[in-house]
């Protein structure tokens, strides 16, 4: 609106132009030319059908390729090949850096060198991680059998050697504790359970070991008893105490070996050996162990003799002191079946009263 006034709108409707008419000539449907990508209809080339095509022709190509590939490339495909790594060996041989943490550090510095030769025979490896823990483990397992074997057999050598001088065999069960096991204790009518029977101040082992009566006070003397008797030897010369109750048997025909057996089997034997050489009984018996045991041997003296006691203790070697030393009498203590020594005493108290005829 311009001062005021409205402008007026044309209520006439103006007649439409039309547009000129355009005559268009074609050219007959044979004389067109095809587009690619088109049809003669002027529609375009279906795309399914070439991804079908495409397919085929990868699995075509793909397979006469997997097919032909050693032929076309016999040494391998070239994009594929990477170059090992030939320095695998040089890892395992050196020592752990510093730095690192070693859990098999005790066997380090003794195996290096083993760890080294078998690395180089045995590696053939492309992983270094691997081969490092593998090889380690491996070579120094080996190493420690070799080692503890080694050790294990010269330990085993040396006792072995050395056994049959330092075996020793345990007394039977004392309940009393006066150095007489109970069943010896039944053998002299002395009571298991008091260490000293007559009350005189001495143990009952201690009497009996010297040929005291542990059953009467004051130095009454066992054989006055009629706990014991005397054997006398005709042949060698010698007497011994022994339990009136054992049995006395010599052994091949002759008295050259006497036994004196007790119920239960065990028994003390009394064997004379020739001792041509005229040696003591000291001497002898050390010339049959080992020279590092010769200052664990006991000596000792009985009567008219001296002599040695063996390492196991089963044994006792005499020689006469002034006498001709043309025999060593050998008293032992035989438990047979037995793990243990059931008359320890009364082995004591013959080798005490071993003697030339009295």
């Amino acid at each position: 609106m311009l001062f005021g006034k409205k402008k007026k709108k044309n209520s006439k409707k103006q007649p439409e132009k039309k547009a000129p008419e355009v005559v268009v000539h074609t050219l007959p449907t044979k004389l067109l030319k095809k587009r690619s990508g088109m049809s003669v209809g002027g529609k375009k080339g279906n795309p399914l059908n070439l991804l079908i095509f495409f397919v085929i022709f990868l699995l075509v190509g793909g397979g006469s390729f997997f097919i032909f590939k050693d032929y076309i490339f016999p040494e391998g495909l070239p994009f594929l090949n990477q170059p090992k790594n030939e320095n695998i060996n040089e890892v395992n041989t050196n020592e752990d850096p510093v730095g690192l943490p070693n859990t098999n550090s005790v066997n380090n510095n003794s195996n290096k060198n083993v760890n080294s030769n078998e690395n180089n025979n045995e590696n053939d490896n492309t992983n270094t991680l691997s081969n490092v823990n593998i090889n380690k483990n491996r070579n120094r397992n080996i190493n420690k059998n070799t080692n503890d074997n080694t050790n294990d057999n010269t330990n085993n050598e040396n006792i072995n050697s050395l056994d049959p001088y330092l075996q020793t065999i345990p007394p039977a069960p004392d309940r009393d504790r006066d150095t007489m096991p109970d069943i010896e204790e039944t053998l002299y009518g002395t009571k298991p359970g008091i260490s000293d029977t007559d009350r005189d101040g001495f143990l009952d082992g201690q009497e009996l070991a010297n040929a005291y009566n542990p059953l009467e006070k004051g130095s009454d003397k066992i054989l006055e008893s009629g706990l014991v008797k005397i054997y006398n030897n005709p042949t060698y010369g010698y007497s011994v105490f022994y339990p009136s109750s054992w049995k006395v048997i010599p052994l091949g025909g002759s008295d050259q070996e006497m036994t004196f057996v007790s119920d239960n089997k065990e028994f003390i034997e009394i064997a004379v050996m020739d001792n041509p050489e005229a040696l003591t009984a000291v001497d002898w018996y050390l010339d049959q162990i080992p020279a590092e045991l010769a200052g664990k041997a006991e000596r000792i003296w009985a009567n008219n003799f001296m002599g040695i006691k063996s390492l196991d203790g089963l044994n006792f070697y005499l020689t006469p002191i002034s006498s001709n030393k043309n025999f060593i009498y050998q008293i032992s203590y035989m438990v047979g079946s037995h793990t243990h020594i059931s008359f320890p005493i009364t082995f004591q108290m013959m080798v005490r009263t071993f003697d030339l005829h009295r």
